[in-house]
């Protein structure tokens, strides 16, 4: 007798693979970063979801930064964020919408705006100060100091390596660029 290929022994052997299968994309470094990425933006936006005026995790950064240092030029913000140009404008400009921040003009170079803080601005960031220590000791309790030290150093290099390769391959010498073995020796030997 033949057997028809959705009968039920060739259903269990195909729902015996998830548990593999699962094991192998929790396996993935990348995956795992993306995961937790989005559980951190989830928390954020859940956490701040009573809000007149919401930000993002990347929004509330930019507060921080420009309350630190009032009259900052957009392309020092820029740096600071490490974001390109035009990501930064939009959300400056969403800021700007919600009544949060203000570009003024800068004297002598009418090209660059100096950001600042509205008052409203003000009290987005004092939420946001209250909330990120609580939010980071809810998300990491599992973690000790030492581990969360180590873990932000490592995504640290992890950054820094990883913006080193995707320069080399947007590089239009990428045809010539060395192996990708040569590239790990060459970092190993750098701290």
């Amino acid at each position: 007798m033949t057997r028809e290929a959705n009968e039920p022994d060739d259903v269990e052997r195909k729902n015996s693979c998830p548990d593999e299968a699962g094991e192998l994309i929790r396996s993935l470094l990348g995956f795992q970063l993306r995961r937790a990425h989005t559980l951190f933006a989830l928390h954020w936006h859940l956490s701040f979801s009573d809000q007149k005026a919401r930000v993002t995790p990347m929004q509330g950064g930019m507060l921080l930064v420009i309350e630190s240092q009032p009259g900052l030029m957009q392309t020092t913000l820029a740096q600071i964020m490490d974001v390109e140009g035009p990501t930064l404008i939009e959300a400056l400009t969403k800021l700007e919408e919600k009544g949060l921040v203000s570009r003024i003009r800068r004297v002598g170079d009418r090209r660059s705006y100096a950001l600042h803080l509205t008052s409203a601005g003000r009290r987005m960031v004092a939420r946001v100060k209250e909330f990120v220590p609580d939010r980071e000791a809810e998300l990491l309790v599992d973690l000790s100091d030492d581990e969360r030290s180590l873990l932000l150093d490592l995504l640290r290099r992890l950054v820094r390596r990883a913006k080193i390769v995707t320069a080399e391959l947007s590089s239009p010498k990428r045809a010539a660029r060395a192996p990708i073995e040569h590239r790990k020796a060459r970092a190993k030997e750098k701290p």
